[in-house]
């Protein structure tokens, strides 16, 4: 079972960029004057299969920390998913409502993949036609809080902490190994804490990562 998640959250990461490289080529195809446009585009999903590969090599081996800003990891994450949405889901609007300015110790490749997995997730959860996923980062007096929400169709109370083991499945749908991922990235090598903080079913969810601010 181990096997078959790591499989499919492979396809699941290709995806994307995968994805926006065929579709940048049909527009190139169609529109030869927006030629250099597509190509830095091309460039940006070609750099996103790197990230890929560097993001499996890093699970498991010993990882670098840096400060980093959350706003601007955050950004960065917001930015490459909202121009490739037409290959993720329909009428989906992904909006960045409350950003305060803060700084934590992390590793940028692993923390960008833990918030793009759980944008996606949110994304896969989404069955209304106007879809939405809000991102807030706050602060309290020790941490930095990242709290991403979607109107899906919502996860029940007594598998909030399921959702994280690998392979986690129910009825209405699959985890895999995505969250098990997001939650070994936050627990493990930030030492920070991911949970759904609300969930109601047909009205969406509420996941929340939190990360000790630096100076």
């Amino acid at each position: 079972n181990i096997w078959v998640g790591m499989a499919r959250e492979t396809a699941h990461q290709l995806g994307t960029p995968v994805s926006a490289l065929m579709g940048w080529t049909d527009r190139i195809k169609s529109n030869p004057d927006e030629s250099l446009i597509v190509i830095k585009e091309m460039e940006l999903d070609l750099e996103r299969l790197n990230q890929i590969s560097d993001r499996f090599s890093k699970i498991g081996s010993e990882t670098s920390l840096e400060k980093i800003s959350l706003k601007n990891l955050v950004n960065e994450q917001v930015a490459y998913i909202k121009k490739r949405l037409p290959s993720l889901g329909n009428n989906i609007n992904i909006d960045i409502k409350d950003v305060e300015d803060i700084y934590i110790e992390g590793n940028i490749t692993l923390l960008g993949w833990a918030i793009e997995n759980i944008i996606k997730n949110g994304i896969d959860s989404i069955k209304n036609e106007e879809g939405k996923i809000i991102i807030n980062v706050l602060t309290n007096k020790q941490f930095g809080l990242i709290h991403i929400i979607d109107n899906g169709i919502g996860i029940d109370k007594k598998d909030w902490k399921n959702i994280f083991r690998p392979g986690f499945s129910t009825k209405t749908r699959g985890w895999g190994l995505g969250l098990s991922l997001v939650n070994r990235i936050v627990k493990e090598i930030h030492h920070g804490e991911i949970k759904v903080i609300q969930s109601e079913k047909d009205i969406g969810s509420t996941f929340e990562i939190r990360l000790k601010k630096v100076g």
